[in-house]
C-alpha cells in the first residue's frame, strides 16, 4: 500500500516515486518528506508530523487515523473495530523527545463517548496534552497517545513506562496520606482469627495511568508476627481493601506516574504506611 500526506490526501492509487518519496520495508508503505504514515499488520498505526508526533493504535479492535495536534490536545478519527460498542475510553498522553531517556511531561484519564462508538464507526475525539515545563519550549518534541476501552483497562491493561521513570519530585506525605485513607476505609479485620489480626504483612501492586490497581498483580511480599495461614488470612482482607478502594481510582497526580506506578503498603496491627 502506497499512502502519501502532504496536507490532504493524495490519490494513492499510482504508486511510490513522486518527488520526495521513500519506499519503506516489504513495499507496504510509501513515505513524503512531511508526513509519515506507517502501518503495520497489528494495525498499529503511527503518524509522524513535521514536529514528529507519534501516535501508537489506540487499542485492539480500535484504530486511529488522521491524528493531528492542535493548540492543546490532538485530535484522531477513532474507529471501533470491534463487535460491541465502546462507551469510554483510558488514555494516557506522553510527551518525550529522541535521545532524552525521561519524559518531558505525561497526563492521562478516562473519558466516555458522548453516544458512544458503534461497530464500524468513527468518530473524532481530542486527547488532551500535558502542561509542559518551560525548558521545553523550542525543542523537537515527540507525543505519543496510548489508550483503550474502560472496561479493558479494569483488567491487566498496563502501560509500559519503565520503571526507572521517576520524573519529578515524589510523591508528598499528603499524596501518601489520601491513599491511606481510602485503604483504611476498606480494611475489614473484624472476621480475622485473633492471630491473623497480629500479622504484619507487606502488599505490593501495579498502577495503572487512571490510578486504579491491577487487579491480578496484588500480591504479598513479605509477613512477620504469625504463621503462614495467619499470613494468608491478612493478605485476603488487605487484597479485598485495595480492590475497593482503588475501584474509582485513587487520587494520584498523572504527572508522577513514575513514582507510584508500583505500590508497596504495610498492613500492620498498630499502623498502615506505603514504602
Amino acid at each position: 500500500m502506497c499512502v502519501r500526506w502532504s496536507g490532504k490526501p493524495h490519490n494513492t492509487s499510482r504508486g511510490c516515486g513522486g518527488p520526495g518519496d521513500h519506499q519503506l520495508d516489504d513495499a507496504s508503505v510509501c513515505t513524503s518528506d512531511a508526513f509519515v504514515l506507517e502501518v503495520t499488520m497489528l494495525r498499529t498505526i503511527a503518524l509522524v508530523v513535521s514536529a514528529t508526533i507519534s501516535l501508537p493504535a489506540l487499542a485492539d479492535g480500535v484504530s486511529a487515523e488522521q491524528c493531528r495536534r492542535e493548540t492543546r490536545s490532538i485530535k484522531c478519527s477513532v474507529t471501533n473495530n470491534e463487535d460491541k460498542a465502546v462507551g469510554s475510553l483510558t488514555y494516557v498522553v506522553v510527551v518525550g523527545e529522541d535521545g532524552r531517556s525521561i519524559p518531558w511531561a505525561r497526563s492521562g484519564g478516562s473519558f466516555s463517548v458522548a453516544g458512544g462508538i458503534e461497530p464500524g464507526e468513527a468518530v473524532d475525539l481530542d486527547f488532551p496534552l500535558p502542561e509542559l515545563p518551560d525548558r521545553a519550549a523550542g525543542r523537537d518534541l515527540v507525543f505519543s497517545v496510548s489508550a483503550v476501552p474502560k472496561e479493558t483497562a479494569t483488567g491487566d491493561w498496563r502501560l509500559h513506562v519503565p520503571r526507572s521513570d521517576r520524573s519529578g519530585p515524589p510523591l508528598t506525605a499528603g499524596e501518601k496520606e489520601a491513599i491511606l485513607v481510602d485503604l483504611r476505609r476498606q480494611w475489614n479485620v473484624g472476621s480475622l482469627s485473633t492471630e491473623a489480626m497480629k500479622v504484619s504483612i507487606t502488599v505490593q501492586f501495579d498502577m495503572q495511568m487512571n490510578g486504579s490497581p491491577v487487579n491480578s498483580s496484588i500480591r504479598m511480599t513479605a509477613h512477620s508476627g504469625g504463621s503462614g495461614a495467619a499470613a494468608m488470612q491478612a493478605f485476603e482482607a488487605a487484597r479485598r481493601a485495595v480492590i475497593r478502594a482503588g475501584a474509582d481510582g485513587f487520587p494520584l497526580p498523572a504527572e508522577k506516574y513514575g513514582w507510584w506506578q508500583q505500590l508497596e503498603v504495610v498492613f500492620a496491627p498498630d499502623m498502615m504506611r506505603i514504602k
